[in-house]
C-alpha cells in the first residue's frame, strides 16, 4: 500500500513495505518522468529486469490457491449467504477471478509490454489526487458501518459469530462487508498508476500479491460469513486505509505539501501492528469453543501471517539494507 516529483529515499527507509510501494502511486513518477516529460532515458529494461515477470508468475499461483481454497474448501463447509443471492456482482465467483487473473496479466505483463516505447502519462497526477480523496470517504464510510453493525461494544472480541437474519445491525454489517469487497477492487488502481507512470520497480510481490488475491479473499468470507468474527480484521484494516490514503493525498499534492506529513513514519508501525492483532484475535479461535467455522480464521490469519512476512522482508530489504549501504 515517495514524494510527488520525485522519490524521496527517507520515505522508503521511514515507511517500508507496502507504504514505500502505494506512496509512490499517490506521487506519480519519478522527477524525470513528472517534471520534465520523460522516463529518464531511451533505452528501456527489459521488464525481467525489474522481476515484472518472477512477480507475475507467483501472483498468479497464489490467485488460484485462493481460489481453489474458497471455492473448495469455505464452499463444503458452510452454506451461502441466501440474502446475497439475487445480488449480481455476488452470485458467482468466476468473474471475481477473471478480475484478479486480468489484473496480474496488465501490471505484469500486458500494461507494461503497452507502455513500451511510451512516455509516463503526466496528466494521471490530478487523477491520483482526486483518487486517494475518493479512497480516503470511502473507507470512512466503510469503517463507520462497521462500528455502527456491531464493533460499537456489542461484538464480542474473543467468539462473534455471523448474524444471518434481517437484524437492522446484521443488514447494515452485510452492506459494511459488501463495500468492503468492492473497496479491494478499487484498490487495484494503486497498480495500475505504477505501471502507467512506468515504476515497475514498486510492483514488488507483495504489493501483487496483496491486490490479487484480495478480491478472491474477501468475495468467499463475505458471500459466506459477511459478519461476526470476520470482520475484525476488516474493521482494522478500513481504518489503516484511511489514514494511508490520506497520506497518499496530501502527498499527491505537492513536494510544498510535505511539511504535513511529518507522521508518515508511523504509517509502517501502524501497519505492522493491524497484522499482529489479526493473526493473534484469528489464532486465539484455536483456544476458545466457539461454532465459528475454522475455515474463515484459519483463512484469515493464514492470509495475514503471508503478508506480515512479505512486509517484514520487503521493509528490511528497503530500509535496513540501504541504511547499512548508507553507514
Amino acid at each position: 500500500m515517495a514524494p510527488l516529483n520525485q522519490r524521496n529515499d527517507d520515505v522508503s527507509e521511514a515507511m517500508g513495505a507496502e507504504v514505500c510501494n502505494k506512496t509512490i502511486q499517490s506521487n506519480g513518477v519519478s522527477k524525470e518522468g513528472v517534471a520534465n516529460g520523460h522516463s529518464g532515458g531511451n533505452t528501456e529494461a527489459p521488464l525481467k529486469n525489474h522481476g515484472l515477470y518472477r512477480t507475475g508468475f507467483i501472483s498468479m499461483f497464489m490467485v488460484f490457491l485462493m481460489y481453489y481454497y474458497g471455492n473448495v474448501i469455505v464452499a463444503s463447509s458452510m452454506p451461502l449467504d441466501a440474502r446475497q443471492n439475487e445480488w449480481t456482482i455476488m452470485k458467482s465467483p468466476v468473474p471475481i477471478l477473471g478480475i484478479s487473473v486480468a489484473y496480474v496479466l496488465f501490471v505484469t505483463w500486458l500494461g507494461p509490454l503497452f507502455m513500451k516505447g511510451r512516455e509516463p502519462f503526466k496528466w494521471l497526477r490530478t487523477i491520483m489526487v482526486v483518487f486517494n480523496i475518493a479512497q480516503v470517504f470511502f473507507y470512512v464510510y466503510i469503517f463507520y458501518l462497521y462500528i455502527v453493525g456491531g464493533w460499537n461494544g456489542t461484538y464480542s472480541l474473543t467468539c462473534q459469530v455471523c448474524d444471518y437474519s434481517d437484524n437492522p445491525n446484521a443488514i447494515i454489517m452485510l452492506h459494511a462487508c459488501y463495500w468492503y469487497f468492492i473497496s479491494k477492487l478499487t484498490d487495484l488502481f494503486d497498480t495500475v498508476f505504477f505501471v502507467l507512470n512506468k515504476k515497475y520497480e514498486h510492483i514488488s510481490v507483495l504489493h501483487a500479491v496483496h491486490h490479487a488475491i484480495m478480491p478472491i479473499n474477501t468475495y468467499f468470507v463475505i458471500r459466506y460469513y459477511p459478519g461476526g468474527h470476520s470482520t475484525f480484521m476488516a474493521l482494522l484494516n478500513s481504518l489503516v486505509h484511511i489514514v494511508m490514503y490520506t497520506y497518499y493525498g496530501v502527498s499527491a499534492m505537492g513536494p510544498q505539501y510535505r511539511k504535513y506529513l511529518w507522521w508518515k513514519k508511523y504509517l509502517t508501525k501502524m501497519q505492522i501492528t493491524q497484522f499482529v492483532l489479526v493473526i493473534i484475535h484469528e489464532s486465539q479461535m484455536a483456544f476458545n469453543d466457539c461454532p465459528v467455522p475454522a475455515p474463515v480464521p484459519i483463512w484469515i490469519g493464514g492470509s495475514t501471517s503471508m503478508f506480515l512476512l512479505l512486509f517484514l522482508d520487503f521493509y528490511i530489504k528497503a530500509y535496513l539494507n540501504r541504511k547499512k549501504k548508507v553507514e
